[in-house]
Formats: C-alpha cells, sequence, structure tokens
C-alpha cells in the first residue's frame, strides 16, 4: 500500500521555490541528503467520475479559502486567478516563484461541515 504522495517542483531557481514553500506558506521540512523537504501534513488522491483534461493538477486544501487568500495575500503572494466555484468547490490559484502555478480549494464537503456547525 502506498502511504505518502511526493510531488517535485523542478525549477531552475530552487531557492526560490524552496523558500516560498517553507517561509511564506510555512509548511514544515526536512532535510533530504541534498535538497530541503517540504512536509505536507496530509494528502489526497481524487480522480473525476468524468475525465475531460488530460493533466495532473496539485490543490492545497483550505477550510477558509477567502481568509487564506487574503492572509498568503498580505505577505506577497500572487494569485491568478480570482476565487470560482466549480465542482470541486471554489479554487483558485497562486503563482509559484520561478514558475508554475499550485490550486488552492475548499471544498464543498467542507462547506457543508462548516455550515452544520
Amino acid at each position: 500500500m502506498i502511504a505518502d504522495l511526493h510531488t517535485m517542483f523542478d525549477k531552475k531557481d530552487v531557492n526560490e521555490v524552496r523558500d516560498f514553500l517553507i517561509d511564506v506558506m510555512e509548511y514544515p521540512f526536512m532535510d533530504g541528503d541534498f535538497w530541503l523537504i517540504p512536509v505536507l501534513t496530509s494528502a489526497e488522491v481524487g480522480v473525476p467520475l468524468k475525465g475531460g483534461k488530460n493533466a495532473n493538477e496539485l490543490y492545497l486544501i483550505s477550510d477558509n479559502l477567502e481568509t487564506t487568500v487574503k492572509e498568503l495575500g498580505t505577505k506577497g503572494v500572487e494569485f491568478t486567478k480570482p476565487i470560482s466555484e466549480t465542482s470541486l468547490g471554489y479554487v483558485t490559484s497562486i503563482k509559484v516563484p520561478g514558475g508554475g502555478e499550485i490550486g488552492m480549494c475548499q471544498q464543498k464537503e467542507q462547506l457543508s461541515a462548516k455550515a452544520s456547525s
């Protein structure tokens, strides 16, 4: 059984990406043999019921997307898309220093659980 999911950012300016994930996004990290590895505390793998895109996407999950966007914005994080509603829930995208994007979402299940509490 596979217990972990790993994502690699292979960018020209690796220090910029690591600094972003560790200092700005505040992920704890472990020391690899020749790199620092930010540690994400949990992961999910989603496979949509209906295909469409032929792509793999990474999403960070927030329990309150609007608040998270505001907090990260004060740290200079650039969002490449406004928050929008999708079948997944509410989503946006973060610009990764050195290139690329990471999605961020608040899942509909989280919204339902929050409303019922």
